[in-house]
């Protein structure tokens, strides 16, 4: 039998399917409420001055914040990029909270946690969920 690597998993208190991929993957990741850790980005992005929470450079000093370290997925000449099905066979164990081409996702123990399936996108970088 093959290994499901993605699981549907909605936090939104209202079941909503929304453009909230960053808040939906921290809260998974984190274990906490979406309308509050929704509030605690927002407040993070005002005391820094930010773009907006959705932005990478926001994210990265937030998560350094949390003491969680970026680790970026060069791009090698003449090599295909990391997807996330190939991920999952790297980092089949842990927590972590990946930068994926145009979304963000979480994946807890191999399996992609979200509304959708996102395992065929690169895969940019990633901070482990500690």
């Amino acid at each position: 039998m093959k290994h499901r690597i993605w699981n549907y998993n909605n936090p939104h208190p209202k079941g909503l399917a929304t453009g909230d991929c960053v808040v939906r993957a921290i809260t998974i990741a984190r274990d906490t409420d979406y309308l509050e850790q929704r509030l605690e980005l927002q407040r993070f992005n005002r005391k820094i001055k930010g773009k907006g929470y959705k932005y990478t450079e926001v994210l990265k000093k937030y998560f350094k914040e949390l003491g969680y370290e970026w680790t970026p997925f060069q791009s090698v000449a003449g090599q295909p990029r990391m997807r996330g099905t190939d991920f999952v066979k790297l980092y089949p164990e842990g927590t972590y909270i990946l930068k994926v081409a145009r979304h963000i996702v979480t994946v807890v123990d191999g399996v992609y946690q979200d509304i959708w399936d996102s395992t065929d996108r690169v895969v940019y970088g990633m901070w482990e969920v500690v």
